[in-house]
This record gives structure tokens, C-alpha cells and sequence, in this order.
């Protein structure tokens, strides 16, 4: 799972937790919300299933899914005797470039960062899934608010904490691997092209095509930041609809 689909499953729950009262609400029928506890059951057995699979995959079947970040690099032909047209655009910089790929051989430490930072993601997800199951079944009791005030707000700030973490171990482990997957230590050649020369003396082969893995560093969005913020938000509106449910409760 890559934090941009953990991000927009998050955004969608968000979403869900304003549209699904409302439905809810108007229903007089506990069909839709049977319907809902039902989809989000399925959705916690799926991404458990998921979370499952990615791990023995990665940490026992010795294959892993990462996405790597590159240096880029400016496009460029450097052959002797080769002349191409110019385009008609220029190229004045480039940002960080990133490739996913399934590679084996990786040592332990970013194996067990980056399924660490998978787990953050599927636990995150899971706990939002159980949070609109738990809505949809006060729905049914008639009692919408009771208990979700504190998952809500709990959930921002878990959002919030657990995205710092996942984006930390996350581009550890992926910049760890691109070392090990793209990093070239040594080579040898016995011709006299000077473009493969002057690549062999700086170290840096990427001139004759190989990808070179980029500096680490880690970028944060302001997504979550806000998503989280939205969701306490949202978790203070639930505590006072909790506190006038418990008012009204008995009332005619």
C-alpha cells in the first residue's frame, strides 16, 4: 500500500464520516446501515488479508515491493558522432523521480522498515473502517453519537502521528534499498570510450544509462495535517452530539 492510496482511502473516510450519518439519519430502514457495518467488516478483513500477505512476501518469501527514489537526471544523448534535433523545449531542472520495483536480496533493515511503515497504513486504515462499523451499529440502536467522539479524536491524532512515523521509515527503508538495488561499488572495463572512463573515475554511471539512487531525505505533505485536524474536529462535534443524546435520552 503507498502512502498516496493510504491518503486517499483516509480523505475518503473523512468524507464517509459526514455522508454516512446523514444516510443514516434519514433512513427508516436499518437495512443501510446493516449494508455499512457489512462493507466495512469486509474492508478490515481485506486490508488484514493484504497486510498479511505483504509481510510474508517481504519478510519470509523474500521479496519485496519498493519504490525507490532516483536522481534525475537531465534527458541527453552523449554518444560520439551522434547529433539529434533539438526539441524545441527546454529542459531547465528536474525534481526527485521515483521507480517501484520487486526486488529480492535486500538485507533485514529496510525490509523491516518498509513493512513497518506498510503496517502503519493498514493499522491506520483498520482502525477507521472499525470506527464507521461502530457508527452504523449505534445508527441501528438509535443511539449515533455514543462512543465515537473519542475514536474520532484519537483518530486525528493518530493520523497525525502515525504519518510522521510512516513517511520517517518509509523513506529510510526506500533510500536503504535503492542503495542496494542501484548503488555500484566497482567496475571494470577494458575499452577506451572516454564518456565510460570519466563515468568509472566520478563513480556516477548514470550518463550511460543506469538509474543512481538519490540523497535521503523525507517529504511531508500538509494532507494528513489537515485530514487529522478535520477529523478532531469532526470528534468535537460528535461529543456534543453525544452530550445532548444523553440529555434527551427518556425525553418524549
Amino acid at each position: 500500500m503507498s502512502i498516496l492510496s493510504g491518503l486517499l482511502a483516509l480523505a475518503l473516510l473523512v468524507a464517509l464520516f459526514v455522508v454516512i450519518p446523514m444516510l443514516l439519519m434519514r433512513s427508516s430502514s436499518p437495512t443501510l446501515a446493516r449494508v455499512v457495518e457489512v462493507v466495512a467488516a469486509v474492508t478490515i478483513a481485506l486490508v488484514g488479508l493484504f497486510a498479511v500477505t505483504t509481510l510474508f512476501q517481504s519478510l519470509v518469501n523474500d521479496r519485496t515491493v519498493a519504490t525507490l527514489a532516483v536522481q534525475p537526471r537531465v534527458p541527453s544523448v552523449d554518444v560520439p558522432g551522434l547529433e539529434l534535433d533539438a526539441p524545441i523545449a527546454t529542459v531547465l531542472g528536474a525534481d526527485g523521480a521515483t521507480v517501484t520495483y520487486a526486488v529480492s536480496g535486500l538485507t533485514w533493515l529496510p525490509r523491516v522498515l518498509l513493512a513497518a511503515a506498510n503496517l502503519l497504513q493498514v493499522a491506520l486504515t483498520i482502525y477507521f473502517a472499525w470506527t464507521i462499523r461502530k457508527l452504523a451499529r449505534n445508527v441501528r440502536k438509535a443511539v449515533p453519537f455514543e462512543g465515537l467522539s473519542q475514536l474520532l479524536i484519537g483518530g486525528g491524532v493518530l493520523l497525525f502521528a502515525a504519518y510522521l512515523t510512516w513517511s520517517i521509515l518509509g523513506s529510510a527503508g526506500s533510500a536503504i534499498a535503492a542503495e542496494q538495488v542501484l548503488g555500484i561499488h566497482g567496475a571494470s572495463y577494458t575499452g577506451d570510450n572516454p564518456l565510460v572512463i570519466a563515468a568509472m573515475e566520478i563513480g556516477d554511471y548514470s550518463s550511460l544509462g543506469w538509474p543512481a539512487p538519490a540523497n535521503w531525505g523525507v517529504m511531508f505533505d500538509s494532507a494528513p495535517v489537515g485530514i487529522a485536524f478535520a477529523l478532531v474536529l469532526v470528534g468535537v462535534a460528535f461529543a456534543a452530539g453525544e452530550r445532548m443524546q444523553r440529555d434527551t435520552q427518556g425525553l418524549v
